[in-house]
C-alpha cells in the first residue's frame, strides 16, 4: 500500500487584497503571494499528495476552499484573535486530514508547534523538516535545493 504524504504550508502576511482590493471571496490557492508560500507549494505539489495552507485565523484550508475577505492575524502576536486548539483538532479530523499516513510541516515553529498540538492524538507521523535549518534563509535554501534537484529530502 502507498504511503499517504500531507503537505502542510503557511498562510503568509502579502495576500491577494494587498494587490488587488477589490479581489473579494478568493480560493485559498490563490489568495497568499508570500516567498515561502509559492517554495513551499511547489515542494508539497512535487513530492506530496496534497496540500492545505494553515492559518492563524481560519486552521487548515484545502486549496479551493474560500476565504471571504482580507485579513491580517498571525500566531506571532498573542493579541491577535487566533484558531484555537480544539477547533484545529476538529477540522483534522472534519476534513480528513488524519486519514494521512504522514504530515509534513512546512510551516515556522510557531505554526508547527499548533499543528502538532491537533494532530495530538493521531496515528499520523509528522514531520517537521524546518526544525535545525537554522531560520528563513535556511529553510529557503533548503527548499528551493529540494526542488531543484528533484529530491524531497524526507525519509521513506
Amino acid at each position: 500500500m502507498d504511503v499517504r504524504r500531507l503537505g502542510i504550508i503557511p498562510c503568509t502576511k502579502e495576500k491577494i487584497w494587498d494587490l488587488q482590493p477589490d479581489a473579494g471571496p478568493v480560493e485559498a490557492h490563490r489568495a497568499y503571494r508570500g516567498f515561502l508560500f509559492h517554495l513551499t507549494r511547489s515542494y508539497s505539489e512535487s513530492f506530496l499528495d496534497d496540500w492545505v495552507v494553515f492559518s492563524a485565523l481560519h486552521g487548515f484550508l484545502k486549496p479551493n476552499e474560500t476565504i471571504p475577505e482580507a485579513y491580517d492575524i498571525t500566531f506571532n502576536r498573542p493579541e491577535d484573535p487566533v484558531i484555537l486548539v480544539p477547533e484545529l483538532r476538529a477540522q483534522v479530523q472534519a476534513k480528513g486530514l488524519d486519514t494521512y499516513d504522514t504530515a509534513v510541516i512546512l510551516c515556522p515553529e510557531a505554526y508547527a508547534s499548533r499543528v502538532e498540538s491537533a494532530y495530538e492524538g493521531s496515528t499520523t507521523e509528522l514531520h517537521t523538516p524546518f526544525r535545525g535549518r537554522g531560520g528563513i534563509v535556511g529553510v529557503r535554501s533548503w527548499l528551493k535545493d529540494c526542488i531543484q534537484n528533484g529530491r524531497s529530502d524526507l525519509q521513506p
